[in-house]
Protein backbone atom coordinates (compact mmCIF):
# COMPACT_ATOMS: atom_id res chain seq x y z
CA UNK A 1 0.00 0.00 0.00
CA UNK A 2 1.45 3.63 -1.16
CA UNK A 3 1.88 6.48 1.15
CA UNK A 4 -0.98 7.75 -1.10
CA UNK A 5 -3.66 5.06 0.54
CA UNK A 6 -1.95 5.44 4.40
CA UNK A 7 -3.02 9.16 3.90
CA UNK A 8 -6.27 8.69 2.78
CA UNK A 9 -6.94 5.78 5.11
CA UNK A 10 -5.68 8.38 8.61
CA UNK A 11 -7.73 11.73 6.60
CA UNK A 12 -10.46 11.64 9.46
CA UNK A 13 -8.77 9.97 11.97
CA UNK A 14 -7.50 13.05 13.74
CA UNK A 15 -3.91 11.97 13.63
CA UNK A 16 -1.04 14.72 12.04
CA UNK A 17 0.83 12.69 9.90
CA UNK A 18 3.58 13.89 7.72
CA UNK A 19 6.57 12.24 6.38
CA UNK A 20 10.74 14.00 6.14
CA UNK A 21 13.28 13.79 4.14
CA UNK A 22 16.66 13.23 4.85
CA UNK A 23 17.30 17.22 4.62
CA UNK A 24 14.45 17.20 7.17
CA UNK A 25 12.06 19.08 4.99
CA UNK A 26 8.10 18.05 4.71
CA UNK A 27 7.48 15.45 1.72
CA UNK A 28 4.14 14.62 2.38
CA UNK A 29 1.24 15.32 5.16
CA UNK A 30 -2.40 15.11 5.75
CA UNK A 31 -4.87 17.78 6.17
CA UNK A 32 -4.91 17.67 9.49
CA UNK A 33 -1.23 18.43 9.70
CA UNK A 34 -1.86 21.08 7.10
CA UNK A 35 -4.19 22.35 9.36
CA UNK A 36 -2.76 22.26 12.23
CA UNK A 37 0.21 23.71 11.08
CA UNK A 38 -1.52 26.89 9.70
CA UNK A 39 -3.41 27.27 12.49
CA UNK A 40 -1.09 26.82 15.62
CA UNK A 41 2.07 27.96 13.85
CA UNK A 42 0.96 30.33 10.78
CA UNK A 43 2.64 27.74 8.33
CA UNK A 44 1.10 27.64 5.40
CA UNK A 45 2.52 24.10 3.94
CA UNK A 46 3.51 22.72 0.84
CA UNK A 47 5.64 19.64 -0.02
CA UNK A 48 9.46 20.30 0.68
CA UNK A 49 8.68 22.98 3.01
CA UNK A 50 11.68 23.76 5.93
CA UNK A 51 9.27 23.56 8.02
CA UNK A 52 11.75 22.84 10.98
CA UNK A 53 13.09 26.60 10.41
CA UNK A 54 9.58 28.40 11.08
CA UNK A 55 9.33 26.87 15.01
CA UNK A 56 10.68 28.74 17.95
CA UNK A 57 14.23 27.95 18.18
CA UNK A 58 13.72 25.42 21.44
CA UNK A 59 10.91 23.58 19.38
CA UNK A 60 13.09 23.70 16.37
CA UNK A 61 16.22 22.46 18.16
CA UNK A 62 14.10 19.36 19.88
CA UNK A 63 12.11 18.44 16.59
CA UNK A 64 15.59 18.64 14.71
CA UNK A 65 16.76 16.22 17.92
CA UNK A 66 14.19 13.91 17.08
CA UNK A 67 14.59 13.73 13.50
CA UNK A 68 17.95 13.12 13.53
CA UNK A 69 17.67 10.10 15.83
CA UNK A 70 14.72 8.55 13.44
CA UNK A 71 16.65 9.53 10.66
CA UNK A 72 19.37 7.67 12.19
CA UNK A 73 17.34 4.22 12.40
CA UNK A 74 15.13 4.89 16.02
CA UNK A 75 12.06 4.63 16.42
CA UNK A 76 11.05 7.91 18.85
CA UNK A 77 7.93 8.22 20.86
CA UNK A 78 7.27 11.81 22.93
CA UNK A 79 5.20 13.99 24.51
CA UNK A 80 5.70 17.54 23.24
CA UNK A 81 4.47 20.54 24.69
CA UNK A 82 3.66 23.51 22.56
CA UNK A 83 2.77 26.63 23.71
CA UNK A 84 -0.35 28.30 21.71
CA UNK A 85 -1.84 31.68 22.73
CA UNK A 86 -2.15 31.15 26.99
CA UNK A 87 -2.20 27.46 26.34
CA UNK A 88 0.19 24.87 26.59
CA UNK A 89 -0.73 21.87 23.86
CA UNK A 90 0.20 18.68 24.64
CA UNK A 91 1.53 16.78 21.00
CA UNK A 92 1.78 12.96 21.70
CA UNK A 93 4.82 12.35 18.99
CA UNK A 94 5.69 8.76 17.16
CA UNK A 95 8.34 9.01 14.63
CA UNK A 96 9.61 6.08 12.74
CA UNK A 97 12.20 5.52 10.20
CA UNK A 98 10.96 4.47 6.39
CA UNK A 99 13.78 1.91 5.36
CA UNK A 100 15.21 3.72 2.14
CA UNK A 101 18.87 2.96 1.61
CA UNK A 102 19.61 5.98 -0.79
CA UNK A 103 17.27 8.37 0.58
CA UNK A 104 16.37 7.87 4.49
CA UNK A 105 12.51 9.10 5.52
CA UNK A 106 11.07 9.99 8.52
CA UNK A 107 7.39 8.71 9.16
CA UNK A 108 5.62 11.10 11.67
CA UNK A 109 2.50 10.96 13.39
CA UNK A 110 0.81 13.45 15.69
CA UNK A 111 -1.54 13.30 18.20
CA UNK A 112 -3.19 16.45 19.59
CA UNK A 113 -3.61 14.62 23.57
CA UNK A 114 -4.06 17.99 25.37
CA UNK A 115 -7.46 17.16 26.76
CA UNK A 116 -6.45 13.88 28.01
CA UNK A 117 -3.56 15.59 30.01
CA UNK A 118 -5.79 18.47 31.57
CA UNK A 119 -8.01 15.38 32.49
CA UNK A 120 -4.65 13.68 33.82
CA UNK A 121 -3.89 17.04 35.37
CA UNK A 122 -7.05 17.61 36.98
CA UNK A 123 -7.25 13.97 38.50
CA UNK A 124 -3.56 14.61 39.98
CA UNK A 125 -4.92 17.98 41.66
CA UNK A 126 -7.84 15.86 43.20
CA UNK A 127 -5.51 12.88 44.18
CA UNK A 128 -3.24 15.32 45.79
CA UNK A 129 -6.48 16.94 47.35
CA UNK A 130 -7.88 13.72 48.17
CA UNK A 131 -4.83 12.79 49.99
CA UNK A 132 -4.41 15.69 51.72
CA UNK A 133 -8.55 15.40 52.80
CA UNK A 134 -7.43 11.79 53.89
CA UNK A 135 -4.73 12.91 55.86
CA UNK A 136 -6.64 15.12 57.70
CA UNK A 137 -9.24 12.79 58.51
CA UNK A 138 -6.57 10.26 59.47
CA UNK A 139 -5.55 12.56 61.84
CA UNK A 140 -9.26 13.39 63.03
CA UNK A 141 -9.67 9.76 63.58
CA UNK A 142 -6.36 9.52 65.26
CA UNK A 143 -7.23 12.23 67.61
CA UNK A 144 -11.04 10.43 68.10
CA UNK A 145 -9.38 7.07 68.82
CA UNK A 146 -6.75 8.68 71.83
CA UNK A 147 -9.93 10.57 73.02
CA UNK A 148 -12.20 7.41 72.90
CA UNK A 149 -9.25 5.36 74.22
CA UNK A 150 -8.71 7.86 77.25
CA UNK A 151 -12.81 7.55 77.42
CA UNK A 152 -12.47 3.80 77.58
CA UNK A 153 -10.12 3.84 80.18
CA UNK A 154 -12.21 6.13 82.41
CA UNK A 155 -15.08 3.94 81.67
CA UNK A 156 -13.10 0.80 82.91
CA UNK A 157 -11.99 2.45 85.75
CA UNK A 158 -15.97 3.44 86.48
CA UNK A 159 -17.06 -0.10 85.49
CA UNK A 160 -14.35 -1.24 88.41
CA UNK A 161 -14.68 0.86 91.05
CA UNK A 162 -18.89 -0.23 90.30
CA UNK A 163 -18.08 -3.76 90.71
CA UNK A 164 -15.81 -2.93 93.56
CA UNK A 165 -19.22 -0.90 94.82
CA UNK A 166 -21.03 -3.58 93.95
CA UNK A 167 -19.30 -6.41 95.56
CA UNK A 168 -19.33 -4.51 98.58
CA UNK A 169 -23.09 -4.32 98.53
CA UNK A 170 -23.59 -7.52 97.91
CA UNK A 171 -21.11 -8.21 101.26
CA UNK A 172 -23.17 -5.81 103.43
CA UNK A 173 -26.20 -7.97 101.99
CA UNK A 174 -24.97 -10.96 103.09
CA UNK A 175 -23.87 -9.15 106.59
CA UNK A 176 -26.85 -8.54 107.08
CA UNK A 177 -28.47 -12.02 106.20
CA UNK A 178 -26.10 -13.16 108.76
CA UNK A 179 -27.13 -10.89 111.11
CA UNK A 180 -30.82 -11.70 110.86
CA UNK A 181 -29.59 -15.60 111.27
CA UNK A 182 -27.72 -14.99 114.26
CA UNK A 183 -30.49 -13.35 115.65
CA UNK A 184 -32.33 -16.19 115.03
CA UNK A 185 -29.70 -18.52 115.76
CA UNK A 186 -29.61 -17.22 119.36
CA UNK A 187 -33.32 -18.41 120.24
CA UNK A 188 -32.66 -21.65 118.31
CA UNK A 189 -29.50 -22.27 120.52
CA UNK A 190 -30.93 -21.26 123.28
CA UNK A 191 -33.88 -24.11 123.00
CA UNK A 192 -31.54 -26.77 123.38
CA UNK A 193 -29.27 -25.07 125.57
CA UNK A 194 -31.90 -25.12 128.10
CA UNK A 195 -32.80 -28.51 127.70
CA UNK A 196 -28.90 -29.61 128.34
CA UNK A 197 -28.78 -27.07 131.46
CA UNK A 198 -32.01 -28.53 132.65
CA UNK A 199 -31.05 -31.76 132.51
CA UNK A 200 -28.00 -31.32 133.72
CA UNK A 201 -29.07 -29.69 137.12
CA UNK A 202 -31.18 -32.86 137.18
CA UNK A 203 -28.54 -35.14 137.46
CA UNK A 204 -26.21 -33.17 139.79
CA UNK A 205 -29.05 -33.53 142.12
CA UNK A 206 -28.78 -37.61 141.60
CA UNK A 207 -24.70 -37.73 141.88
CA UNK A 208 -23.67 -40.77 144.14
CA UNK A 209 -27.23 -41.80 143.51
CA UNK A 210 -28.13 -45.49 142.92
CA UNK A 211 -31.48 -45.54 142.28
CA UNK A 212 -33.67 -43.42 139.56
CA UNK A 213 -31.04 -44.84 136.76
CA UNK A 214 -34.09 -44.72 134.12
CA UNK A 215 -34.56 -41.34 135.22
CA UNK A 216 -31.19 -40.49 134.47
CA UNK A 217 -30.68 -42.11 131.04
CA UNK A 218 -33.59 -40.28 129.88
CA UNK A 219 -31.53 -37.27 131.17
CA UNK A 220 -28.73 -38.67 129.34
CA UNK A 221 -30.69 -38.76 125.82
CA UNK A 222 -32.07 -35.08 126.47
CA UNK A 223 -28.46 -33.31 126.30
CA UNK A 224 -27.63 -35.77 123.61
CA UNK A 225 -30.45 -34.54 121.61
CA UNK A 226 -29.75 -30.57 122.41
CA UNK A 227 -25.88 -31.34 121.59
CA UNK A 228 -27.08 -33.19 118.16
CA UNK A 229 -29.39 -29.87 117.96
CA UNK A 230 -26.98 -26.93 118.05
CA UNK A 231 -24.50 -28.82 115.95
CA UNK A 232 -27.01 -29.26 113.39
CA UNK A 233 -27.64 -25.33 113.93
CA UNK A 234 -23.88 -24.62 113.92
CA UNK A 235 -23.21 -26.86 110.18
CA UNK A 236 -26.05 -25.10 109.08
CA UNK A 237 -24.80 -21.64 109.54
CA UNK A 238 -21.32 -22.69 108.26
CA UNK A 239 -22.18 -23.98 105.15
CA UNK A 240 -24.00 -20.50 104.75
CA UNK A 241 -21.34 -18.13 105.54
CA UNK A 242 -17.95 -20.12 103.88
CA UNK A 243 -16.24 -18.48 101.46
CA UNK A 244 -15.78 -21.06 98.53
CA UNK A 245 -16.43 -19.62 94.93
CA UNK A 246 -16.24 -23.12 93.45
CA UNK A 247 -19.08 -24.50 91.35
CA UNK A 248 -17.87 -28.06 91.53
CA UNK A 249 -19.48 -29.34 94.88
CA UNK A 250 -22.37 -32.12 95.61
CA UNK A 251 -25.65 -30.09 96.52
CA UNK A 252 -28.09 -31.68 98.04
CA UNK A 253 -30.98 -29.16 97.96
CA UNK A 254 -33.61 -30.84 99.97
CA UNK A 255 -31.24 -29.96 102.52
CA UNK A 256 -30.26 -26.36 101.94
CA UNK A 257 -33.68 -25.70 101.76
CA UNK A 258 -34.50 -27.25 105.02
CA UNK A 259 -31.48 -25.32 106.57
CA UNK A 260 -32.52 -22.26 105.37
CA UNK A 261 -36.19 -23.00 105.96
CA UNK A 262 -34.70 -24.52 110.06
CA UNK A 263 -32.59 -21.19 110.48
CA UNK A 264 -35.38 -18.61 109.03
CA UNK A 265 -38.45 -20.63 110.60
CA UNK A 266 -37.18 -18.50 114.32
CA UNK A 267 -38.11 -14.74 112.34
CA UNK A 268 -41.35 -16.17 111.39
CA UNK A 269 -44.57 -14.97 112.80
CA UNK A 270 -46.56 -17.54 114.21
CA UNK A 271 -49.09 -16.52 111.83
CA UNK A 272 -46.94 -17.76 108.97
CA UNK A 273 -46.61 -21.67 108.07
CA UNK A 274 -43.68 -22.66 106.46
CA UNK A 275 -43.65 -25.92 105.29
CA UNK A 276 -41.59 -27.66 102.53
CA UNK A 277 -42.92 -31.08 100.51
CA UNK A 278 -40.13 -33.05 98.30
CA UNK A 279 -42.01 -34.99 96.30
CA UNK A 280 -38.92 -36.55 94.48
CA UNK A 281 -35.70 -37.93 96.10
CA UNK A 282 -32.98 -36.88 93.55
CA UNK A 283 -32.20 -33.48 94.30
CA UNK A 284 -28.47 -32.96 93.95
CA UNK A 285 -26.84 -30.62 91.97
CA UNK A 286 -23.30 -30.08 90.92
CA UNK A 287 -22.76 -26.17 92.16
CA UNK A 288 -21.81 -24.01 95.47
CA UNK A 289 -23.36 -25.48 98.91
CA UNK A 290 -22.76 -21.40 100.26
CA UNK A 291 -23.83 -19.95 96.98
CA UNK A 292 -27.07 -22.24 96.74
CA UNK A 293 -28.01 -21.37 101.00
CA UNK A 294 -27.40 -17.58 100.03
CA UNK A 295 -29.98 -17.61 97.17
CA UNK A 296 -32.73 -19.57 98.67
CA UNK A 297 -32.50 -17.75 101.63
CA UNK A 298 -32.75 -14.83 99.95
CA UNK A 299 -36.16 -15.63 98.47
CA UNK A 300 -37.48 -17.02 101.53
CA UNK A 301 -36.92 -13.99 103.58
CA UNK A 302 -38.62 -12.09 100.85
CA UNK A 303 -41.42 -14.19 100.68
CA UNK A 304 -41.91 -13.93 104.79
CA UNK A 305 -41.12 -10.01 104.24
CA UNK A 306 -43.99 -9.88 101.60
CA UNK A 307 -46.78 -11.49 104.34
CA UNK A 308 -48.23 -8.86 106.89
CA UNK A 309 -50.48 -11.23 109.42
CA UNK A 310 -51.87 -14.40 108.57
CA UNK A 311 -50.32 -16.28 105.62
CA UNK A 312 -48.53 -18.82 104.12
CA UNK A 313 -44.95 -19.57 102.44
CA UNK A 314 -45.07 -23.53 100.49
CA UNK A 315 -41.39 -24.68 99.30
CA UNK A 316 -42.10 -27.46 96.39
CA UNK A 317 -39.25 -29.77 95.24
CA UNK A 318 -39.74 -32.25 92.39
CA UNK A 319 -37.74 -33.13 89.47
CA UNK A 320 -38.97 -32.41 85.82
CA UNK A 321 -37.26 -34.47 83.35
CA UNK A 322 -33.34 -33.90 84.12
CA UNK A 323 -33.87 -30.85 85.64
CA UNK A 324 -35.27 -30.28 89.47
CA UNK A 325 -37.61 -27.78 89.71
CA UNK A 326 -37.82 -25.74 93.39
CA UNK A 327 -41.12 -23.68 93.49
CA UNK A 328 -41.61 -21.13 96.64
CA UNK A 329 -45.39 -20.00 96.82
CA UNK A 330 -46.23 -17.17 99.15
CA UNK A 331 -49.76 -15.74 99.75
CA UNK A 332 -47.91 -12.48 100.26
CA UNK A 333 -48.83 -8.48 98.63
CA UNK A 334 -48.22 -9.67 95.42
CA UNK A 335 -46.51 -7.22 92.65
CA UNK A 336 -48.31 -5.27 90.15
CA UNK A 337 -46.71 -6.08 86.03
CA UNK A 338 -44.31 -3.42 85.91
CA UNK A 339 -42.82 -4.33 89.28
CA UNK A 340 -42.60 -8.21 88.01
CA UNK A 341 -40.91 -7.08 85.06
CA UNK A 342 -38.28 -5.12 87.27
CA UNK A 343 -38.15 -7.57 90.08
CA UNK A 344 -34.77 -8.69 88.92
CA UNK A 345 -32.68 -6.07 88.64
CA UNK A 346 -30.05 -4.33 90.47
CA UNK A 347 -31.42 -2.27 93.54
CA UNK A 348 -34.98 -2.41 92.71
CA UNK A 349 -37.05 -3.00 95.62
CA UNK A 350 -40.99 -2.32 96.74
CA UNK A 351 -39.75 -2.29 100.51
CA UNK A 352 -39.57 1.19 102.35
CA UNK A 353 -36.39 2.78 102.37
CA UNK A 354 -34.04 1.43 104.79
CA UNK A 355 -35.55 -2.16 104.96
CA UNK A 356 -33.84 -3.49 101.56
CA UNK A 357 -31.24 -2.05 99.08
CA UNK A 358 -32.64 -4.38 96.03
CA UNK A 359 -29.95 -6.67 95.79
CA UNK A 360 -31.90 -9.74 97.18
CA UNK A 361 -33.53 -11.25 93.62
CA UNK A 362 -30.87 -10.16 92.00
CA UNK A 363 -27.98 -11.94 93.50
CA UNK A 364 -30.13 -14.70 93.22
CA UNK A 365 -30.83 -14.53 90.31
CA UNK A 366 -27.30 -14.44 89.37
CA UNK A 367 -26.29 -17.49 91.59
CA UNK A 368 -28.67 -19.54 89.53
CA UNK A 369 -27.66 -18.84 86.79
CA UNK A 370 -23.93 -19.23 87.41
CA UNK A 371 -25.26 -22.74 88.37
CA UNK A 372 -26.73 -23.26 84.66
CA UNK A 373 -30.06 -22.78 86.29
CA UNK A 374 -33.43 -19.83 85.33
CA UNK A 375 -34.79 -18.26 87.55
CA UNK A 376 -38.79 -16.99 86.56
CA UNK A 377 -41.44 -14.69 88.96
CA UNK A 378 -44.87 -14.70 88.50
CA UNK A 379 -46.91 -12.83 90.73
CA UNK A 380 -50.25 -11.21 91.09
CA UNK A 381 -50.87 -8.26 93.29
CA UNK A 382 -52.54 -8.62 96.33
CA UNK A 383 -52.95 -12.55 96.43
CA UNK A 384 -49.20 -14.03 96.18
CA UNK A 385 -45.82 -14.70 94.10
CA UNK A 386 -44.18 -17.75 92.94
CA UNK A 387 -40.52 -18.30 92.71
CA UNK A 388 -39.58 -21.08 90.25
CA UNK A 389 -36.01 -22.26 89.81
CA UNK A 390 -34.86 -24.54 87.84
CA UNK A 391 -31.71 -26.29 88.10
CA UNK A 392 -29.78 -29.52 86.05
CA UNK A 393 -30.19 -32.55 88.16
CA UNK A 394 -26.84 -34.68 88.48
CA UNK A 395 -26.98 -37.79 85.98
CA UNK A 396 -28.91 -40.47 86.90
CA UNK A 397 -26.54 -43.23 86.84
CA UNK A 398 -25.40 -41.29 89.68
CA UNK A 399 -28.36 -40.74 91.73
CA UNK A 400 -28.88 -45.10 90.75
CA UNK A 401 -25.99 -45.35 92.52
CA UNK A 402 -26.60 -43.45 95.33
CA UNK A 403 -29.92 -44.85 96.33
CA UNK A 404 -28.76 -48.64 96.36
CA UNK A 405 -25.90 -47.74 98.58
Amino acid sequence: MGNTNIFELLENSGLLVGVFDCNKKLIEYNPPFAYYAEIIGGIKLKSGVDIMSKLDAKLELRFSGFLDRCLAGEKVREIIQYPFRSLTLHLRLFLSPINDETHPKAFMLLEDVTDFCEMQNQLDLYNRELEKLVLERSNQLALANTELLITNLKLEESIANLKLTQEQLIRQEKMAQLGTLSAGLCHEINNPLNFINGAVELLRRYDGQRDNFADRKEYFRIIKAGIVRISEIVSSLSLFSRNSFDLNEMCDVKRILSNCISILRNKLSKEIKLTLKAQTKFSLVLGNVSELHHAFFNILNNAQQSIIGEGTIEVRLKHVENELLIEVIDSGDGMSQTEQERALDPFFTTKPPGVGVGLGLSISNKIIEQHGGRLKITSILKKGTQVSILLPLFNDEFHNRLTKS
